[in-house]
């Protein structure tokens, strides 16, 4: 993983963007009977499928990603989000310094708890889809 990161990191800096854009979400992969930690969740193709729901961190502007964290089908969206993005942020911030903005883009599940990771002094916005209902 280390190295897969230092691979990465080297061809955004290439890049020269003026701002990093990070998209935070849950995907659902349906998996087999027999797959450990797998467990049936919210799968609106496949309802009694057992299924992983990782949780995955994308660069915007190139579509690469930058981190996943693997989790059973059956919890909430924003499980393990808070920890995941710190560490994820901590990182970009070691290796690209205080003066690149981040910008974090993500759905209403994120809202209560990751956005306490973008402190005014990272340089770090968000935007959060909120359904009007």
């Amino acid at each position: 993983m280390r190295l897969n990161s230092e691979l990465l990191y080297e061809q955004i800096e290439q890049l020269k963007l003026p701002r990093l854009t990070i998209d935070l979400d849950g995907t659902v992969i349906c998996t087999g009977a027999k797959v450990a930690w797998a467990a049936r969740g919210f799968n609106p193709h496949h309802r009694k499928a057992p299924s992983y729901y990782p949780l995955l961190a994308h660069l915007a502007q190139t579509g690469q990603i930058l981190g996943l964290k693997n989790r059973p089908g059956n919890v909430h969206d924003s499980k393990g989000a808070e920890v995941f993005l710190s560490q994820l942020l901590a990182e970009l911030r070691a290796r690209f310094g205080r003066a690149l903005p981040l910008e974090l883009r993500m759905d209403a599940a994120f809202s209560n708890k990751s956005c306490s990771s973008c402190s005014p002094g990272q340089n770090c916005g968000y935007a959060v889809k909120v359904p009007l209902h």
